[in-house]
């Protein structure tokens, strides 16, 4: 049964560390993107430089994968959105537009393609989920290289809205702001750059794993001090369901988190291009935009999901808020109350949301993904 607040009460939940997987042998990819539970608590896992379902026991040991890359049944050639609906793993490739079936095991059991669909925008569609086990939501998505007048010079500017797609056509859900998701500019030599822009404000989506429906948080704050952020809940017909505004009082961007981020990125990119670290340094900084505050809700700004909202098992939601009293995660129930505030490392970041449990990742030392289960304390 879905959580529901009692009495107004917002509750006071933590999270308990009970496993950790890491390293080659147990996650044999980079960035970890998706995270899939099962009944039987195994778990599946996608990530960055392998286009193949990971799959693990429910002790973390490695059972191998699901799915493989090329182009017949069962195969992908690009990293697949994931989720599973009751004994069933699907796996949407948004290059072959296909949704793959496989049983829990992983032995192949039925493809479906996705509905061929043009948008009245003519602009790309991704597939990247699938609700009650007929909808598509598709991602629509345009980048300009043009900067829009009274932006910050070096936006890049995507335009990004969710569509539903069945075998009657498609149907406008909402529209996303992503302007601030992507810096441009120039290296020396005239190479052509661009990195993910931190402390967005870029609106994220969560899909139910249940397919019910999802959620699109629009978060703000980076302008003032005291803002607010908006829940827009969303049946699988692409209707309204519920909305709420949540007040927060925003952090300070400390010029400690610019320094390091403009150290990282300038260093990398200059050993790509061959550069001086200094110069592309400055060039970066020149392109880099810079609120005062943070945004209220943390995003990670590489994915649409970003991985600072998620809807759970039970029906509720968790929305990683960041403000003057550090982060936290604030969970809402089906009603739109809210429900509880969660304690966590603030170096977390969720993929997946069980009735028990939840899975994050967290980097190591050197950068190395780790995979983390939690217990949820609710006492």
């Amino acid at each position: 049964m879905p959580a529901k607040a009692l009495n107004g009460q917002v509750e006071s939940w933590s999270l308990v560390d009970e496993m950790r997987l890491s390293g080659s042998d147990s996650l044999p990819f980079g960035r970890i993107l998706s995270v899939a539970i099962g009944p039987d608590r195994s778990v599946f896992v996608t990530g960055t430089g392998d286009v193949a379902v990971h799959l693990l026991g429910p002790d973390g040991d490695y059972r191998g994968t699901v799915g493989r890359e090329g182009d017949g049944p069962g195969e992908f050639r690009t990293t697949p959105s994931i989720g599973i609906r009751n004994d069933t793993l699907w796996a949407i490739d948004s290059a072959q537009r296909l949704v793959h079936y496989f049983h829990l095991a992983g032995r192949i059991v039925g493809a479906r393609r996705v509905p061929d669909a043009s948008s009245a925008r003519d602009l790309g569609m991704m597939p990247i989920a699938l609700l009650d086990g007929e909808r598509f939501l598709l991602l629509e998505s345009a980048g300009s290289t043009q900067v829009a007048e009274a932006e910050p010079e070096g936006r890049f500017e995507r335009e990004l809205a969710l569509l539903l797609a069945e075998t009657g056509g498609v149907v406008d859900v909402v529209a996303l702001d992503a302007s601030t998701l992507w810096l441009q500019f120039e290296l020396p030599g005239g190479i052509v750059a661009a990195t993910p822009q931190p402390w967005s404000t870029i609106d994220l989506l969560a899909v139910s794993p249940n397919g019910d429906g999802f959620v699109v948080v629009r978060g703000r704050g980076t302008e003032r001090r005291a803002g607010r952020y908006l829940l827009q809940w969303f049946d699988t017909d692409g209707r309204t369901k519920g909305a709420r505004s949540v007040e927060f009082v925003a952090a300070d961007l400390r010029k400690s988190e610019i320094k390091s981020f403009l150290d990282g990125v300038s260093e990398g990119f200059a050993a790509r291009s061959r550069g001086d670290a200094e110069s592309v340094r400055r060039t970066i900084a020149d392109a880099l935009y810079t609120p005062e505050y943070l945004p209220g809700v943390r995003s990670d700004a590489r994915n649409w999901s970003g991985g600072g909202v998620l809807m759970a098992a039970d029906g509720t939601t968790w929305v990683a808020q960041q403000d003057s009293d550090g982060m936290r995660w604030r969970v809402f129930d089906p009603m739109t109350q809210e429900l509880a505030k969660v304690g966590a490392p603030e170096d977390l970041s969720l993929r997946y949301v069980g009735r028990e449990y939840v899975w994050g990742v967290r980097e190591g030392e050197f950068g190395t993904p780790g995979l983390y289960r939690y217990r949820i304390s609710r006492w």
